[in-house]
């Protein structure tokens, strides 16, 4: 059975990662809000088509091919989301406290860097060769959905390496000590 003071460390740890994406998510949104008038009107502006058309309504099958359509894009698009939030999630659990921002600690493990390019190249072909993202209910997205979260890399990236900014400069801070192990 685990020590008290190492299962409050330890509870203390998963809140600090909950803060930290619950902070992810609130600067997400904040971004999001300000951003969505122009983005939205100008999208709707675009999309013309079913407002030039008289023949063309949101009901039958006209309508419903396109909706399948963009689903499907916005599937692979999320999927490729995911692959841009673990790439820094695996490059800032290589250590707790030294920076990894070191040629010795990136060139030096070649497995994962070998790994991280191997994860995007399969994440593409997956998006982007037809037949095969058809299998996963996908279609390629347009480049600015794939990469709409590719901002989220050196936002972790930045957040995680100025948590060992501080453990470094101040070790015997609250923040050592209730964000590592």
């Amino acid at each position: 059975m685990p020590e008290d003071h190492i299962v409050s460390l330890m509870t203390t740890k998963v809140h600090l990662d909950m803060f930290k994406n619950a902070s992810i998510a609130i600067l997400s949104f904040l971004i999001l809000y300000f951003c969505k008038t122009k983005f939205f009107d100008e999208l709707c502006q675009k999309n013309t088509y079913y407002q030039e058309h008289e023949d063309a309504t949101c009901d039958g099958e006209q309508f419903y091919d396109f909706r399948q359509e963009v689903l499907a894009q916005a599937q692979a698009a999320f999927l490729l989301t995911v692959v841009w939030g673990q790439i820094p999630n695996i490059l800032i659990r290589k250590t707790q406290i030294a920076s990894i921002f070191t040629w010795k600690r990136i060139s030096e493990n070649t497995f994962m860097n070998k790994s991280i390019i191997f994860e995007i190249v399969l994440i593409i072909m997956l998006a982007y060769i037809p037949g095969l993202n058809s299998v996963f209910l996908m279609s390629a997205p347009r480049p600015v959905h794939a990469a709409c979260a590719v901002w989220v890399i050196p936002l972790i990236l930045g957040w995680d390496e100025t948590r060992k900014w501080i453990c470094r400069k101040y070790p015997d801070g609250w923040v050592r000590k209730y964000s590592n192990f």
